[in-house]
């Protein structure tokens, strides 16, 4: 039984699913569907428990490009020949705010009964960082959005249940393609796929784009797909193929087309005036109006058009243990406070992990990190031939710096210029406290170049 809830049972258990309401009963022969159920997972979807509170857009921001997605997601032409209708790829650095648009656009999407399925990667969740649950996950989900599936995907699974531990290509053709494909001709639904480089291996990330790829170009399915993520060179160099191109639409999440630092300031204003009010006690003794325009303009000229600083910044400001004007003083360098934790805990966190990640037992990312760092303010494209010329490749080069793409302004880190995304950056590893094991000042810089013989 389909209605509109939020609960799977099976055999009288009740499960929050999907936004639907889906009775499995292995008595009435759906035993298929009680082991797809089995092989997914619950915390991937985009209204899940484990994703409270997800990331939103705030109110009156990121409507360009949300305005975008929606007429996109309108088009009601079915896909009978493949065309760049088919995918979309919203990317941007690390912090530009993807997940709370392929959030925003997903709730948008189920509200007018056109989401046929979401998955959220997440590095940290080990049912979601993988592609392991990946197809099932949608499988499931599609069955609650097209009910004739319904026998159709219990049969599959009861004639064939190690289809459920196969290889994700396997999965795919058997849990979707194959049923999905006689459903062509009807209007196009929506399928949201967040965080694909948190996927934690970026073959698997390659897999995925492949297993879509050859699907909506051979294939006319009843989906539009939106994919989010970084611009991670393996995933970049999937979508730059000709035959993705041709189905696929970019969206460059950057502050020229999309205005991020007029939003920010929107969404600084509104937060700082709910703070005020939230805070009226402890902010009796404070000067009117707060924070000043100048105060805002400089937290949005910190920004960088990315939003994890301003978002990370009232978080910070908004504790209940202090006076917010006080916080903001610290964040804006005025004074500091003795005993406060860090404002820029959670940034500091995923530079910590993007380095992890990237940093291999050679040394050479911290030395051109080290380089780059000490030639802040210099013309970089010296620094990009002396470096070429010290890695003895500009191939080295690029291979050496393959897991920071996201640090740095696009299309690549080479192709930048080598200069950083966000000027944080240089703040966190200039901090020992932040940075810890990544630390580095200038003068460490210089005499890691030195002694690398970079100069």
């Amino acid at each position: 039984m389909f209605s509109g809830s939020h609960d799977f049972i099976i055999d009288g258990a009740t499960f929050n699913y999907a936004g639907r309401d889906v009775n499995i009963s292995t008595q009435d022969g759906e035993r298929g569907l009680t082991k797809l159920y089995e092989h997914t997972s619950t915390s991937a979807l985009f209204n899940a428990e484990a994703r409270f509170p997800p990331p939103l857009c705030h109110p009156g921001t990121r409507e360009a490009v949300l305005k975008e997605l929606k007429k996109w997601a309108k088009q009601d032409t079915p896909q009978v020949f493949p065309n760049d209708s088919s995918i979309r790829w919203l990317y941007g650095p690390a912090g530009a705010g993807k997940s709370a648009i392929a959030q925003t656009f997903a709730e948008a999407c189920a509200k007018k009964g056109i989401l046929a399925a979401s998955f959220f990667f997440w590095r940290s969740d080990s049912s979601r960082n993988s592609p392991e649950r990946l197809f099932t996950t949608l499988a499931l989900q599609i069955t609650s959005t097209i009910p004739e599936l319904r026998s159709t995907m219990n049969s599959v699974v009861i004639r064939n249940p190690s289809v459920l531990t196969s290889s994700i290509e396997n999965q795919f053709n058997k849990l979707i393609l194959q049923p999905c494909s006689p459903l062509s001709s009807t209007r196009p639904q929506i399928i949201v796929i967040d965080g694909l480089d948190e996927c934690s291996n970026s073959r698997d990330q390659q897999r995925i784009l492949s297993i879509l790829k050859d699907a909506m170009h051979k294939h006319p399915l009843p989906f539009r797909i939106l994919i989010a993520s970084r611009p991670e060179p393996r995933i970049k160099q999937s979508f730059n193929k000709s035959d993705l191109r041709t189905l696929c639409r970019w969206i460059p999440l950057d502050d020229h087309v999309y205005q991020a630092s007029r939003d920010i300031r929107t969404f600084l204003r509104d937060r700082f005036r709910e703070i005020l009010c939230d805070h009226s006690d402890t902010m009796e003794h404070v000067t009117r109006p707060w924070p000043t325009d100048h105060q805002i303009a400089v937290l949005v000229q910190n920004s960088s058009g990315h939003f994890i600083y301003p978002s990370t910044v009232l978080k910070y400001i908004d504790d209940d243990g202090a006076v917010p004007a006080d916080h903001l003083d610290v964040v804006l360098g005025l004074r500091a406070l003795e005993g406060t934790k860090s404002p820029f805990a959670e940034l500091d966190a995923l530079y910590h992990h993007i380095m992890l990640n990237a940093c291999r037992d050679d040394g050479k990312l911290l030395r051109i990190l080290g380089a780059v760092l000490a030639f802040q303010g210099n013309e970089h494209s010296n620094l990009t031939h002396l470096l070429t010329l010290e890695m003895e490749s500009l191939g080295a080069l690029r291979a050496a710096l393959s897991g920071v793409h996201s640090l740095f302004n696009s299309p690549s880190p080479v192709k930048s210029e080598l200069r950083f995304c966000h000027a944080f950056f240089v703040e966190f590893l200039s901090n020992r406290k932040r940075s810890l094991q990544f630390y580095m000042t200038n003068q460490m810089a210089m005499t890691i170049l030195h002694s690398a013989a970079y100069l």
